[in-house]
């Protein structure tokens, strides 16, 4: 039952690793609609603040699992 516990843990933070980089792909699509202006430049920060506080949020949990 442990080892099943620690091999979940080690998935999910396998998982968390790879979300920066997935961030980071999402601020390129997003930057990209506003060059071809899907979205505005206000909607564009709106998102980059928001995608700002994901990634502070993840990178707090990856270090938190990090030192589990």
């Amino acid at each position: 039952m442990l080892k099943a516990l620690h091999v979940i843990l080690v998935k999910r933070y396998l998982f968390f690793i790879c979300c920066p980089g997935s961030i980071s792909e999402l601020e390129t699509q997003l930057i990209i609609s506003h060059h071809l202006e899907y979205i505005s430049e206000e909607l564009l920060e709106t998102f980059f603040k928001k995608i700002l506080e994901i990634k502070n949020m993840t990178i707090g949990l990856i270090r938190y699992l990090s030192r589990q």
